[in-house]
């Protein structure tokens, strides 16, 4: 179990999963989603309603192994706590951000999360870390990076969490239907995805998706009603089982 949980945490990470179901098939850092702001804590300034939200998530379908996360923001503050493992033994995720604008369509963020391992039998440990991201906005296209884990976290029970540098873009040529690319750098690997998405009724969209290192391809739908959201998403494996996402979430 031990070996299996510690795969899933380098396998498993944000991008793989999108984050949530709305943005797993498009930038997550060049996405204007309340959700997106677990990595990038720039488009928080850039949002215009208060929102709160939850995901799950059974990666591959292990049972044992589960994901959830709630979410919210209100104005330019943010929140995520995260969970992904079993009772006794997993990884929970605290993080608190805020985004600021330096100009109308530019604007910076910074989360400050801590990082806790219940790894049972094997011993528990606690590592703060720091995100840095910036947001650009010009008509239809959006962009953003990010600089992940920036001060190195480490401790003598885990050697060292690796930096990940993330660039991505949104283009919405149209107002119904938008595409976008990511691109994410780490010291062990490189992971490039890209994602589509179309609206043909203003309630109603369709996601495709896919990714390199691993390849793993992506649908997914989203619905909205009023002031609630709906949202999922499959995502197909090429070594391990499918994953399913749902996010629900609600905006005032």
């Amino acid at each position: 179990m031990l070996i299996l949980f510690l795969s899933l945490l380098s396998f498993f990470n944000y991008q793989e999963i999108g984050g949530s179901a709305s943005a797993s098939q498009i930038s997550s850092v060049g996405n204007s989603s309340y959700l997106a702001t677990a990595i990038n804590p720039a488009i928080l300034s850039q949002l215009d309603k208060n929102n709160i939200g939850i995901v799950y998530a059974c990666p591959y379908n292990i049972s044992e192994i589960q994901y959830t996360r709630l979410a919210g923001n209100y104005k330019n503050f943010g929140i995520n706590i995260s969970r992904l493992g079993q009772t006794g033994f997993g990884e929970y995720v605290l993080s608190i951000s805020s985004g600021f604008n330096l100009t109308p369509a530019l604007s910076y963020g910074l989360i400050v999360k801590g990082l806790y391992l219940d790894l049972d039998e094997y011993g528990q440990t606690f590592l703060p870390a720091l995100n840095f991201g910036i947001s650009y906005h010009l008509d239809k296209l959006e962009l953003g990076a990010v600089v992940e884990n920036i001060n190195h976290p480490q401790n003598s029970m885990i050697d060292n969490i690796p930096w990940s540098i993330i660039a991505g873009a949104l283009f919405t040529p149209v107002q119904d239907f938008s595409c976008g690319l990511e691109i994410q750098k780490t010291n062990l690997d490189q992971n490039i995805a890209l994602g589509a998405e179309f609206k043909p009724l203003p309630n109603l969209c369709f996601r495709l998706g896919a990714k390199t290192n691993p390849i793993i391809a992506s649908t997914g739908l989203g619905f909205v009603y009023k002031n609630f959201s709906l949202d999922y998403s499959l995502k197909f494996h090429t070594r391990l089982k499918d994953t399913s996402i749902i996010s629900l979430g609600y905006s005032w």
